[in-house]
Order: structure tokens, then C-alpha cells, then sequence
């Protein structure tokens, strides 16, 4: 009896790790599909190949470019999924997230929440970013006809008051001028005149000095 009791937590520890390794081993066995693109009859049929074998219940997720849902989602039993898209379709998906890029997953039913890694992105080739819009003939403008141009004579302004004060203001400043300049060359000429005639009375004086002292001289 005691020994049975004892045997119950090593069949626990036992289960458990059991039953984590298949868990584990299941995780490691989703290895990452491979994705292709082929048309099909006006279509185009998106691959999502595995390496699981025939008989597994195989969930496969489409995604366009980096979008966290899939885009479509299909189930297969034969170890590939095929998406059959319309061009256009796959273009207005593409066109929503900006991309040109497709690619995928799977999961299997035997595991629940087991997500295999996303395969490798595959380019869809044709597919363009840019929306179509109907095209109309480009018309060219027409340019209007050569305008004469006639040459614009502005009237000369008429003086105004400030004008005419600047001007007086300035006839002023010249006659202000010429009048301290004459007053300055004849207080000049007067200051050289009145030298010369000084000078003049001293040449005299002293002539009349010497003159005096001769007589005398003669006189004795």
C-alpha cells in the first residue's frame, strides 16, 4: 500500500514530461512552408507548400505584405495549400498596405495554437502601387494672342511745397557762403594792406633818421 502511494507523483512527473516532449517535438516539426505564384486560367493560384504528410488537417493563412491578419485562409488535407486569387483583387490588398509581397503560414489541427513560421515573401510580378485612372486626351492650351504694349509716359510731378522750401533753403546756404568767403578775402586784403602801409612809414621814418644825421654831420 505504502509503496503504491509513493509510486503516484513519480506516474505524475512522468505523465507531465511525457506529455511536454510530444508537445515540444510537435512545435519543432512546423517547420517554415515554401510559397509560389502561378496563373490559372485567368487567376492566380498562390502555393503554400509544406513538409507534413498526407492525412494532417493543415490550416494556411495568406498575407500581403506585412499585415498582422491574413489575407485569405484555406484548409487542405494533402500537405499544400492553393489560394486561387483574382489579379485584381490581390492587387487592391496589395494597393491597402503598400506592398507587392505575399506570403504564409499554417497550423495544424492535432495542436491547437502550434503557428508555423512565416515562409519566405515572394514578389508578385505586374502588380502596380499606383491606381489606374482612365486616360483622356491631353487637349494643348491654346496661347491667347500677342497684346500690343504701348509705352507708359509718367507725368512729371510738379514741385511741391517741401520742394520749393528746400530749394530757398539751399539758394540761402550759397548766398551765405559767398557772402562769409567775400568777408573773409577782405578782411585779408585789408590785414596785408594795412602791413604794407605801416611798413611803408617805418621805411620813411628811418629815411628821414638818416637824412637828419647827415646834415648834421655836414653841418659840423
Amino acid at each position: 500500500m505504502q509503496s503504491s502511494i509513493s509510486t503516484i507523483p513519480l506516474l505524475l512527473f512522468v505523465s507531465h514530461l511525457d506529455y511536454f516532449i510530444l508537445h515540444t517535438d510537435a512545435k519543432e516539426q512546423l517547420q517554415k512552408p515554401n510559397i509560389s505564384v502561378q496563373p490559372n486560367d485567368g487567376m492566380l493560384g498562390i502555393a503554400c507548400t509544406t513538409k507534413l504528410p498526407r492525412g494532417t488537417n493543415i490550416t494556411c493563412n495568406l498575407y500581403t505584405g506585412d499585415a498582422p491578419e491574413p489575407y485569405r485562409r484555406t484548409w487542405t488535407k494533402i500537405g499544400s495549400c492553393v489560394f486561387d486569387v483574382s489579379p485584381s483583387d490581390l492587387q487592391s490588398a496589395l494597393q491597402s498596405v503598400w506592398s507587392t509581397e505575399v506570403s504564409c503560414d499554417y497550423s495544424v489541427s492535432t495542436e491547437p495554437g502550434s503557428l508555423s513560421p512565416r515562409s519566405d515573401r515572394y514578389t508578385v510580378s505586374g502588380i502596380s502601387l499606383v491606381t489606374s485612372t482612365s486616360s483622356k486626351p491631353v487637349t494643348k492650351p491654346t496661347s491667347p494672342p500677342p497684346q500690343k504694349t504701348e509705352k507708359v509716359t509718367k507725368p512729371t510731378p510738379r514741385p511741391t511745397r517741401k520742394t520749393k522750401k528746400e530749394s530757398a533753403m539751399f539758394l540761402w546756404r550759397h548766398i551765405l557762403s559767398a557772402v562769409v568767403l567775400l568777408a573773409v578775402i577782405g578782411f585779408l586784403i585789408e590785414h596785408f594792406l594795412s602791413h604794407t602801409s605801416t611798413a611803408d612809414a617805418r621805411g620813411e621814418k628811418r629815411r628821414g633818421h638818416e637824412t637828419t644825421a647827415q646834415d648834421v654831420e655836414t653841418v659840423c
